[in-house]
């Protein structure tokens, strides 16, 4: 029976060259929550992600007779926040759906109609819920408005049903429907699950998008009269304006029952998944697993090493004598300056400080990026990218952190020239600190001021991204130079692997910043016009990139800051010395198989100068890899044995920790754990 019924249909539409092809519901659920903020700026694609949890809005059901829930959200969602507050929103055609009336005779429901949707939000949401309920539910309004516009009485309306069907079918499966769907009477309802259509949106028509900058050159000439809704479909559904898909609506796409601007094209199966689900799940799981390492190897060994210094314990003789001067008679005041020695006054100090916020905001990034995709989280915090804040933030934490790191490199190298292990930073470093702390600081102040002022977050996420492309690419710049002369000294005058190791560890730092500088610069542009004027899809993947080299420089920043020795204070010797062997190169390669080439040439030097050195390295606050350089200093100007590779013995005299297996550890390290008691 059903195919002859079709076949009836079909050659009714051969004889009569017009489809009678109708899709009508009973009920038809929107999602009023999306998880994606942005408008298209410069490609005619809205990326829809509904909310897992979203409210929806039956397009078939009067507003009056919808959950208060689903009214709300549709406030919320659409509304600004000043209308949305109001009770009185609401408008007489939307609460007395009569389409007929409002779409064919009543002139004044749409007259200046571009110049309303552009202007006016509630008639924005008007337009796009009498639309969507006129032209698919089987209401007795809908029908008797349908059947005008197949008959030809309502001239005011541009187009008959099937056109827009037809219309949605190519714009969300690529191609129109091959076979129609049969005219139905209001008892034989289809259900929407099964078919792919096209429904409008309030969302579509908001300022700044390209559908609306289309809207506004097309009016900018037009008398009132002429400002129709058959101009506005003109305008905005005609092929040669955007292309075949590019018409703004949304689309119900049948075989997953899921709502997107087009039906399992790239976007919709992967470039939105990845943004909002997949992405912010992945680099919080990482965030989180760097910054719990970050806390356990790094903090607590240097949180370690200041109150052990602060109690005076016997292991930390030569740091007490060093941090407590007799220049007060008051111990207090010995203390107190003990304590600003150790925490303000040590540059490293202030490094792992930076890098730690860093990490704790990009974690809070995460987590706001993917609260995204419920609409209780959107519908608390109402801001349109509360992630990308965050991220901003924590982007100027890493550039103190990359800034005082440049100073920190800066200082090991002041120290290593003045064949040291300790000293207070120089006048030029303590300048250029201060002056750097005081310049963030007054770009902090004017972004919050300029926040306050405009109530916008947009402006302190700017400065924040201004003040870190000048001064990342500044410090990006000059370190590179630096850097690389540097190398090319140490490898002139043949220095120790190990400090060499360091500072090729830095300058690997710096090109990781150096990225994120450049994909900074190449991302400005997209905020400050529109995400997606490099297309769609880089759009999507721009905080997925920044992710990516953000916790490339974290992970760098962890191998610059972690201290083996420091480190051994807290998990004893064994630990030390496996995370040097796990984290140092020396035991790789060629070095190992020199194992006994290295022992014979370590016991040809004096004891005692051996003690000394040891005992220097004990107690610096630098880096293993930074005190080495001290260290292989002086031994490069002991005597060798004939025949003995000159660099394996320098190898071999780095330090204790990387030399475990190579050389017989003296006394000192032997009683390594009993002096920790």
């Amino acid at each position: 029976m059903k195919r002859i019924v079709l076949l009836v249909a079909l050659l009714i539409l051969a004889v009569d060259g017009r489809s009678l092809a109708q899709l009508i519901f009973s009920s038809l659920p929107f999602p009023t929550a999306n998880a994606n903020f942005f408008k298209p700026a410069k490609s005619p694609y809205y990326a829809l992600l509904p909310c897992f949890d979203s409210e929806k809005i039956d397009f078939c059901k009067p507003l009056v007779d919808q959950s208060p829930r689903a009214v709300k959200s549709l406030l919320s969602m659409t509304l600004s926040k000043q209308i949305g507050s109001n009770n009185n929103w609401t408008t007489s055609h939307m609460t007395n759906i009569d389409c007929a009336n409002y779409f064919c005779f009543d002139k004044l429901s749409t007259a200046n109609f571009t110049s309303r949707i552009l202007s006016n939000e509630i008639f924005r949401i008007e337009f796009s819920f009498l639309f969507n309920h006129c032209m698919f539910c089987n209401s007795n309004s809908s029908i008797t408005f349908r059947n005008l516009v197949e008959n030809g009485s309502c001239n005011s309306f541009p187009f008959v049903p099937n056109n827009w069907y037809q219309l949605g079918s190519s714009h969300c499966q690529g191609k129109p429907m091959s076979v129609p769907v049969m005219n139905v009477t209001s008892s034989e309802s289809l259900n929407y699950r099964d078919f792919h259509f096209a429904v409008l949106d309030a969302h579509l028509f908001e300022p700044l998008s390209i559908y609306s900058g289309a809207l506004t050159k097309s009016i900018s000439k037009l008398d009132n009269n002429l400002d129709t809704i058959s101009r506005f479909f003109n305008t905005l559904y005609n092929n040669t304006v955007f292309g075949v898909g590019g018409a703004p609506m949304f689309c119900h796409c049948a075989s997953s029952n899921t709502f997107a601007f087009k039906c399992y094209d790239s976007n919709h199966n992967f470039f939105l998944p990845l943004k909002f689900n997949a992405s912010p799940l992945l680099f919080l799981a990482l965030f989180l697993i760097v910054t719990i390492v970050y806390t356990i190897v790094i903090i607590v060994p240097k949180l370690y090493v200041i109150i052990g210094t602060l109690l005076k314990l016997k292991t930390f003789k030569k740091d007490v004598n060093f941090y407590f001067t007799t220049k007060f008679k008051h111990p207090c005041l010995s203390f107190t300056k003990a304590i600003l020695l150790l925490t303000i006054g040590d540059i490293k100090v202030h490094v792992i400080f930076w890098a730690y916020l860093f990490n704790i905001f990009l974690i809070l990034t995460e987590i706001f990026s993917y609260a995204r995709n419920y609409y209780s989280a959107i519908n608390i915090f109402f801001i349109d990218d509360v992630g990308g804040s965050l991220r901003a933030i924590g982007m100027l934490f890493l550039l103190l952190a990359y800034g005082t790191m440049v100073i920190h490199w800066q200082h090991t190298m002041d120290l290593f020239n003045a064949n040291t292990t300790k000293a207070n930073l120089s006048k030029i470093n303590t300048i250029i600190l201060i002056v750097f702390y005081v310049f963030v600081a007054i770009a902090l102040l004017a972004g919050i001021i300029g926040s306050a002022i405009t109530k916008d977050t947009f402006v302190i996420f700017g400065i924040f991204s201004a003040l870190y492309i000048i001064i990342g690419l500044v410090f990006s710049v000059a370190f590179t130079i630096l850097g690389v002369r540097i190398l090319l000294k140490m490898k002139k005058t043949s220095k120790s692997i190990a400090q060499l190791k360091l500072t090729k560890s830095i300058m690997l730092l710096n090109i990781c910043n150096l990225v994120v500088v450049i994909i900074a610069v190449l991302s400005l542009p997209t905020y400050l016009i529109g995400f997606d004027i490099y297309t769609i899809e880089m759009g999507l993947i721009r905080s997925t990139v920044y992710d990516l080299w953000l916790l490339s420089v974290s992970i760098v920043s962890f191998y610059v800051l972690f201290t083996p020795f420091e480190f051994g204070f807290v998990y004893g010797k064994k630990a030390a010395d496996l995370s040097q062997f796990l984290l140092n190169c020396e035991y790789c390669g060629n070095t190992t198989k020199n194992t006994d080439e290295s022992s014979s040439s370590a016991k040809d030097y004096n004891s005692s100068k051996k003690k000394d050195n040891i005992e220097k390295i004990k107690h610096a606050e630098m880096t293993p890899r930074t005190s080495v350089s001290t260290i292989t200093s002086e031994a490069n100007n002991a005597p060798t044995e004939e025949g003995t590779n000159h660099t394996n013995k320098q190898e071999s005299l780095s330090t204790p920790e990387e030399n475990t297996e190579n050389v017989s550890p003296p006394v000192e390290l032997q009683d390594y754990d009993a002096a920790k008691q």
